[in-house]
This record gives structure tokens, sequence and C-alpha cells, in this order.
């Protein structure tokens, strides 16, 4: 499961009854570079694994190819 963990700047994924979860884009402390994110509000995964995230206090869809931590922004608002 990935959620977009808003106070804290990133997406986390988590298996199915882990304790925790592991950081997969973000870097969570706030910002607009290409790998951070500000009060990221949703992430959707696509079947080839790559990351959009609603990244709320930039304006912005940001999304991560699978398996980076370096984003790119398809669209702002």
């Amino acid at each position: 499961m990935y959620i977009a963990d808003a106070t804290n700047h990133r997406i986390q994924f988590w298996l199915n009854g882990a304790s925790s979860g592991t950081t997969v884009v973000g870097t969570g402390s706030r910002g607009s570079s290409a790998t951070q994110l500000d009060m990221p509000s949703d992430v959707f995964v696509d079947s080839k694994k790559n990351i959009f995230v609603a990244d709320r206090n930039n304006y912005r869809i940001h999304f991560f190819a699978n398996g980076t931590t370096t984003g790119v922004t398809v669209t702002t608002g």
C-alpha cells in the first residue's frame, strides 16, 4: 500500500502486516525541488509502478518513474 504522508512530505510504501513503512519518494523535509514534496495529498501508482503525486503546496502533479527518487512535474495548477 502506498500512503501520502503529508506532514512528513513523503510517500511511504507499506507491506501487508508491516509495523512501519519505507519512504519511496520525498526527503521528509518540505521543499519544491525535483526530490522534495510539500504536503502531498494523494498518490497514484500505475501498473508499471510509476508514482504520480498530488503535491498540494507546490500546486503540481509530480511523476516519479519506477525506482527513481527524482521527479518531473507533469502539470501545475
